[in-house]
Parts: structure tokens; C-alpha cells; sequence
């Protein structure tokens, strides 16, 4: 009896793991499980075909460095390790490079293990860009500016 409970327990586990990262593989937010020594455990499809690499190619500190603009390496690679031995949550932005080479502003946030990337790039250029970038980014915010 108590073998039937452990297998249908297990089976139960089973099912809601495999539910839980179909759910994350939707969502349109790169996600990653580190761990605590900032192993990559996990990442979602949309970060993988993001950067067009493969789950092993990920794992690789190297790979994943060198995905960081270097003006930003140093200080997402010190915030990550202080977030990451204290599980003390954070939120900063950074420059990625995407599979074309093209760097894009990212919104990085950490909760306990959990990394989420949000793109940000088009407001990021947008408020450092001309006038005509900002009025794009108002007009698809909703926002009218042709006073």
C-alpha cells in the first residue's frame, strides 16, 4: 500500500514538473534556475532560441560571459554572486548580446534562483536617442507629443 502512495505521489510530481516547464516555456520572458553556486539548472525555450544555443552550450560560464556587454560584465557577474549567496533578490539593466551580435538592454531581475531577462532595449535607445526615437516610443506607448 505505502509503495502505491510513493507511485502515484511520484507520478503526481512527475506530471506537475512537466506542466510547470511547459508553462515557462511560453512565457515571452527568458528565464533561468541557478544554483546557488550559479550553475545553470534550467532555462526556458525562449531564451535558448533568443540566443540560438543549445541547453549544454548555456551551462558554460564562458558562453553565458560572453553574452554580457564587457562594459557590464563586472557588474551583473558581482551582483549575481552577492544575489546568489544570500538569495537576496535584485533588479538591474544590461546589455546582451542577441544571436546577430547586436547588443540589446535587457531588465534583469533575480528572485531567489530565478533569473527573468525583459527586453528593454527600445525604451533604453529611445532615452538616450533623438527626439523622433522618444515620439516612436510615445506614440506606441499612447502618448501624443506632436505639440
Amino acid at each position: 500500500m505505502e509503495d502505491q502512495r510513493r507511485g502515484q505521489q511520484r507520478l503526481s510530481d512527475d506530471f506537475l514538473e512537466t506542466e510547470l516547464r511547459q508553462l515557462v516555456d511560453v512565457i515571452p520572458q527568458q528565464i533561468f534556475v541557478l544554483s546557488s553556486d550559479g550553475d545553470v539548472l534550467y532555462v526556458n525555450q525562449v531564451l535558448l532560441k533568443y540566443y540560438r544555443l543549445t541547453l549544454q552550450a548555456i551551462k558554460s560560464r564562458d558562453v553565458r560571459a560572453g553574452l554580457v556587454h564587457p562594459d557590464d560584465l563586472e557588474g551583473i557577474g558581482d551582483e549575481l554572486k552577492r544575489g546568489l549567496s544570500g538569495r537576496v533578490p535584485f533588479e538591474m539593466e544590461g546589455r546582451f548580446r542577441r544571436h546577430d551580435g547586436q547588443y540589446r538592454w535587457f531588465l534583469i531581475r533575480l528572485n531567489q534562483s530565478v533569473v527573468r531577462h525583459a527586453d528593454r532595449h527600445r525604451g533604453k535607445e529611445a532615452s538616450r536617442g533623438s527626439p523622433q526615437a522618444r515620439d516612436r516610443l510615445d506614440s506606441c506607448n499612447g502618448r501624443d507629443n506632436s505639440s
